[in-house]
């Protein structure tokens, strides 16, 4: 068997599980899949292999801060299935992202993006003897607007042909809504505070990733990659 067929095996899985819970508070749904650890990953690994495994019931909430968002937690074994993806599509698109792209990447994130952004001001200013100019820009309701048939074939698009699992399971995920069987945490008045149109609930169906979920984070960086490299190589922004 190849590796490309074995794959994912009880260390892919493992480690998978491992990133899932790296920096987060213990939930009820870690600690029951924490009960019997080598059992739910086997069986974990020999649904995928079988093609049985299916996307759980997500969870819909509210937040408030900074503004009213509409957030999908997935369940406890779909968050290590979104890790296992991830861990196969980082490879191929981290070499594609420019290197102004902080969002979501290991060693860049906020504080990543505050520092070249200093950078960037004092090479443009020649040391502050010249002004310097921001755009700041923002997609509207992106992430609900999102179209998935197209992320998904993206995703798919650098594939090893081989690579039928992965395939498979990148499909499965893409393919599922959440909204179709979700639990919603949150009453009718505080759900109201998401404007119509930023709520997934008013999308079509092939529209929308879900808010919270690592694989819509690096979906996003992956949507708008082509928009990132024509920014820089037409419009030039950075002086």
């Amino acid at each position: 068997m190849t590796e490309q067929n074995n794959w994912p095996t009880f260390d892919d899985v493992l480690t998978a599980y491992q990133h899932c819970r790296v920096g987060k508070p213990a939930s009820v749904q870690q600690s029951r899949f924490e009960l019997k650890l080598s059992e739910n990953i086997l069986n974990l690994v020999s649904d995928i292999h079988k093609r049985k495994y299916k996307p759980g019931q997500a969870t819909c909430f509210v937040v408030t801060h900074p503004k009213p968002r509409e957030i999908f937690a997935a369940n406890y074994q779909d968050r290590i299935v979104h890790h296992l993806i991830v861990s196969r599509l980082e490879p191929i698109w981290e070499p594609k992202f420019i290197n102004t792209s902080f969002a979501c990447r290991k060693g860049k994130g906020t504080h990543g993006a505050l520092q070249n952004l200093k950078t960037q001001i004092r090479r443009i200013s020649q040391g502050g003897k010249l002004p310097v100019y921001v755009l700041q820009l923002d997609l509207a309701a992106f992430f609900v607007s999102i179209h998935r048939p197209t992320l998904k074939n993206l995703f798919l698009k650098g594939l090893n042909p081989r690579a039928k699992q992965l395939q498979w399971l990148i499909e499965t995920y893409m393919n599922h809504d959440p909204r179709k069987d979700v639990r919603m945490l949150c009453t009718e008045e505080r759900h109201a505070a998401i404007p119509k149109e930023k709520s997934w609930f008013n999308r079509a169906p092939d529209d929308g990733l879900p808010i919270g979920n690592l694989t819509s984070q690096f979906g996003a960086n992956v949507y708008l990659n082509d928009l990132d490299h024509w920014i820089m190589r037409v419009l030039k922004p950075m002086g």
